[in-house]
């Protein structure tokens, strides 16, 4: 029973011809077909526009509506994401990248998640990592934050809203293009606010209302590129070279998920719909940006008094230290290391460039 649901998929691309052919084919080959897929150019100059419109041409006789847009007036992947879904019309709006590859039954079983959990607006599935070439990825890669170690293949879980909700507030749950949501919490998603990851947004909305499912699944080839800022196979040369650069940008650790949750909660605070969970996503928002904007005070202060309260606050405060060691110890090394006028500067000047 796969037939009640109207389907979309989003599919944003910028400068992708070297992969578009093999997962826009994966899509439109899918053993439950879409009924639409939504394809939003972010400018590319390398050719992806006109393979995307041959494309198209070859299955024109499909059944499938293909759109095709490259006049997004706004420019990101969050931007770009957006207008994709506000061109949409599906009952589930799947997300998908440009270099990726969709397993043959993806659409079909997700869908099956939402006939078996009416009450189910957001979901996400397991993945298959793969690198540039195609072949299985063997290096190391970001966390993903799912506990799956007690799940069997195929196994669907609701995400406890407790749990979760905390960890979501600073980084993705598991990677966009396996993320699908339901249309009746369209209202809630778009405008997806500035300074807001798409995929993370959408998490945390599911999770507020107690609604994010989890299948146990591979059914996304998701392409690892060979580049640093995915694998952690470095030299412990390139690895004392990050953390430097880290060290020198690490103001930017407590402000972006500040800005983050500050949009969301001014977003919640501002929404007239009511949903339950709600008031528990604010409260939790709330604490939150509590912690960090104390971090960010004692990045202002004087090196010696800040880097004190950063060791006393990281030793007593059990939210401060949930936030990582990585972030304290950044944090910590920008304080004591950049003059007070400097961080100060760039701090005003990063939390003014997210409006705030």
């Amino acid at each position: 029973m796969t037939g009640d649901y109207k389907v979309s998929v989003t599919m944003i691309t910028y400068n992708g011809v070297k992969y578009i052919e093999e997962q826009l084919t994966s899509i439109l080959e899918q053993t439950r077909k879409p009924d639409e897929v939504i394809i939003s150019d972010d400018g590319s100059i390398d050719g992806s526009v006109e393979l995307i419109q041959q494309i198209i041409n070859r299955y024109s006789h499909s059944g499938i509506n293909i759109k095709l847009l490259t006049d997004n007036p706004n420019h990101g992947i969050g931007p770009n994401f957006s207008w994709a879904v506000q061109h949409t019309t599906g009952d589930i709006i799947f997300s998908s990248g440009q270099d990726d590859i969709w397993a043959e039954d993806k659409i079909e079983k997700v869908l099956e998640v939402y006939y078996q959990h009416p009450n189910a607006q957001v979901v996400l599935t397991d993945l298959a990592m793969i690198d540039s070439k195609g072949n299985p990825y063997t290096g190391n890669t970001v966390q993903i934050y799912i506990k799956k170690d007690e799940l069997n293949n195929g196994d669907i879980i609701i995400l406890d809203r407790k749990e979760y909700l905390s960890l979501a507030e600073t980084v993705t749950l598991i990677a966009g293009p396996v993320l699908c949501f339901n249309r009746a919490i369209y209202d809630l998603v778009i405008p997806i606010p500035i300074n807001v990851c798409e995929d993370q947004w959408i998490e945390f909305v599911g999770l507020a209302m107690n609604a994010l499912y989890y299948l146990n699944k591979k059914t996304t080839y998701y392409r690892v590129h060979d580049s640093e800022s995915n694998s952690v196979n470095l030299t412990p040369y390139r690895r004392i070279q990050r953390t430097l650069f880290r060290i020198r940008i690490a103001y930017k650790t407590p402000l972006n998920p500040y800005c983050f949750r500050k949009s969301i909660l001014e977003y919640f605070n501002n929404n007239k719909d009511d949903f339950d969970g709600r008031e528990e996503a604010i409260e939790t928002l709330n604490v939150a940006l509590k912690v960090v904007a104390t971090e960010i005070d004692y990045m202002k202060m004087n090196r010696f008094k800040g880097a004190f309260c950063f060791l006393k606050m990281y030793i007593r405060d059990i939210r401060f230290r949930k936030s990582g060691f990585q972030s304290f110890f950044v944090c910590l090394m920008y304080t004591v290391i950049y003059s007070k006028k400097r961080r100060n500067k760039e701090i005003n000047d990063e939390l003014a460039n997210c409006g705030y």
